[in-house]
């Protein structure tokens, strides 16, 4: 089951269902799917076939044929997977969301991090592919409505999210430090602290991002608006 939103703070109705008849009197809402497995958009593709006002109009596997196809056909709505052989989806969402199309992301990888990511990316969308058929249409029509569509209670876990990975301002400067190439020994030197505090902070700030190294530091402090891109 999903919240949905006139806007990313208000919430909205459901849906009314959409008659055949009425259906029929207003022209259908084109869908690109991008997804790397074949397997996935040709389902994706059967089921909403069977759909009124839905048509998929085009599917690619990677970012590179996503983008050729989306310019092509301008589609409503783009159902698009996180994980591409040749790029970052989100990133590929970015440019998407330039347009009047509205993005849905339908991803496997569906932890609180991933939910949080999408939702900072400003598409209008996640479903897991965990989710069932009707929570995915669910979430279409909505978006299709003009309305978003995120896993519930993502208000809550966003304030909870921004309070345990609150960094101080010494933590900040250790990443900037990081992501001009620094070691350990010349990040103590420019914060005129021992090495073993350097590497304190950097644990510290680590722990506090979710992440296992200094590069996913760097790309999560980023992804967070914490460092300039």
């Amino acid at each position: 089951m999903f919240v949905s939103a006139a806007s990313n703070s208000s919430p909205g109705r459901e849906l009314e269902p959409v008659s055949p008849a009425a259906a029929a009197e207003e022209p259908p809402q084109d869908i690109l799917l991008v997804d790397r497995n074949c397997i996935t958009r040709l389902g994706l593709r059967v089921f909403f076939r069977r759909e009124h006002r839905l048509r998929v109009v085009a599917e690619a596997g990677c970012a590179g044929e996503a983008a050729e196809l989306f310019a092509q056909h301008q589609p409503h709505i783009v159902i698009l997977d996180t994980c591409l052989p040749d790029r970052d989806g989100l990133e590929l969402a970015r440019e998407f969301l330039h347009t009047r199309s509205r993005v849905l992301i339908f991803s496997h990888r569906n932890s609180d991090e991933d939910v949080f990511r999408a939702y900072a990316a400003r598409v209008h969308g996640f479903v897991p592919k965990s989710a069932s058929q009707q929570d995915l249409l669910r979430a279409v029509r909505l978006l299709e409505s003009g309305r978003v569509c995120f896993p519930p209670g993502l208000h809550l876990k966003l304030r909870e999210h921004s309070c345990q990975t609150h960094l101080s301002s010494r933590e900040i400067a250790v990443l900037r430090l990081i992501a001009q190439g620094m070691s350990n020994k010349e990040i103590a030197h420019q914060l005129s602290v021992s090495e073993t505090t350097a590497k304190t902070f950097l644990t510290r700030t680590m722990r506090k991002l979710g992440v296992h190294d200094r590069t996913q530091a760097v790309m999560a402090a980023m992804q967070r608006g914490l460092l300039p891109r």
